[in-house]
């Protein structure tokens, strides 16, 4: 018997693979289901028909984090030392060292054998981190010019914001990551900038 935590096994595969995954609750019959989909992106652009402003459909927004930076990834192989017998891949990226400077990040992947897939891996984890992400928490209401109907999770909608006091402002492109419908008949956001 294998006995492995299935939530971060799934966690994992997400974050090496870059696709998207959501747990689908669908009650029928009396009986409560929840059902694991699996994207290779979930979510459409919207950008031309999704705006969510302050002051209109958007009560409240808080910068949550920016985001890890690294821009050379070193990825190593399944092993028990490391020496010539452990594949390892490295990965860089020079336009982000110039930006940012060398940023380092490395990871063991120890069900991983083949040069190739490690290389792949490797490659899927810089595009993630060779550039920071703005993370948001937005509290959306269900107004004009976009009500909740109009995007869902994965989508990419345009967001408008200006921190009181002018600290700092946004008109970007993000990715809705998490929703979450509350009780005042407003629904939080979880969004991040979002990269091509």
């Amino acid at each position: 018997d294998h006995h492995h935590d299935l939530l971060q096994r799934t966690r994992d595969l997400q974050r090496l693979s870059g696709h998207d995954w959501q747990v689908r609750p669908v009650y029928a019959g009396g009986r409560l289901t929840f059902y694991l989909d699996w994207h290779w992106r979930a979510g459409r652009d919207r950008t031309r028909e999704v705006l969510l402003v302050d002051d209109r459909n958007v009560a409240d927004v808080q910068l949550d984090e920016q985001g890890q930076v690294a821009n050379r990834v070193l990825v190593a192989g399944e092993g028990t030392t490391w020496d010539d017998d452990r594949a390892v891949a490295v990965v860089e990226d020079a336009a982000s060292m110039g930006v940012y400077g060398l940023r380092e990040y490395a990871d063991v992947q120890p069900g991983v054998s083949e040069p190739g897939t490690l290389a792949n891996n490797a490659a899927a984890l810089l595009a993630v981190l060779k550039a920071p992400r703005q993370r948001f928490s937005v509290v959306a209401v269900n107004r004009d010019p976009a009500g909740f109907g109009a995007y869902d999770l994965g989508d990419r909608v345009r967001l408008h914001t200006c921190a009181p006091h002018g600290a700092w402002a946004l008109r970007a492109t993000v990715r809705i990551l998490g929703r979450e419908w509350r009780a005042d008949g407003t629904c939080k956001l979880e969004v991040e900038t979002w990269v091509s």
